[in-house]
């Protein structure tokens, strides 16, 4: 197996946020940390030692960043147009209710930003993470009340189609999906040029699971011939 051959022609900044955790997300906790974020990027972009940046990648992240949440979308887009560069985003992904449904949805997403600070695409994780994500067969959990009242509730995405930032098809996967060969290799099939992974390690705390994480990434790389960007918190 061969590593990609064709020469780097692009420019990625990859912010890591090092948000704790169990941090106390009150709303000025949350202005600051955004406030912060944006910050600490747009100078790293204009670093003159630095060539035009082409695309940031902001990680998976415990922030609770959402989708539908007006300062996060306006500051963000503003972050996008003053760079004049691509933005990758990990958010919570909020949709409508299902037809029939009362609820609105919640998803594990990565939200793609133009440099004109539009919101062009999202990517929702798929392969969610049992007990930590979502709650699998809860009737047959009904049981265990407390201890099941933490788990999340995200819905499971439906697509691995690659997102476009400009000329380039991005197939962006999310913390541990790069662990699943067959199901990274379908954003390859599907025309992607570079494999963007998002990731919160800091769950991992101080064990040597991060490191087998990267290791699981790197090889989806080399398995597909593709270009890889691994941001994580």
């Amino acid at each position: 197996i061969e590593a990609p051959t064709v020469k780097a022609d692009r420019v990625a900044l990859l912010v890591q946020q090092n948000i704790p955790v169990s941090a106390n997300w009150t709303p000025e906790y949350f202005q600051q940390t955004l406030n912060d974020l944006t910050e600490l990027t747009v100078k790293s972009a204009a670093n003159e030692k630095v060539a035009k940046i082409d695309l940031i990648v902001w990680p998976e992240s415990p922030a609770p960043f959402s989708t539908n949440d007006a300062r996060f979308r306006q500051t963000s887009g503003e972050m996008a147009r003053a760079t004049k560069s691509w933005v990758v985003t990990g958010a919570i992904g909020i949709a409508s209710p299902p037809p029939g449904g009362t609820t609105s949805q919640m998803f594990n997403s990565a939200v793609l930003i133009s440099p004109a600070g539009e919101w062009t695409a999202r990517y929702d994780k798929v392969h969610l993470v049992p007990f930590g994500e979502y709650l699998p067969f809860p009737s047959l959990f009904s049981f265990a009340g407390g201890l099941t009242k933490e788990v999340g509730e995200f819905s499971p995405g439906t697509s691995r189609n690659p997102l476009a930032a400009g000329d380039e098809q991005l197939g962006i996967f999310i913390c541990y999906e790069s662990v699943f060969p067959d199901e990274v290799r379908q954003f390859a099939d599907q025309g992607a040029q570079v494999f963007v992974n998002i990731s919160n390690d800091g769950w991992y705390g101080d064990s040597g699971a991060y490191a087998q994480h990267l290791n699981q990434t790197r090889m989806r790389a080399i398995e597909n011939n593709r270009w890889l960007l691994s941001a994580t918190d």
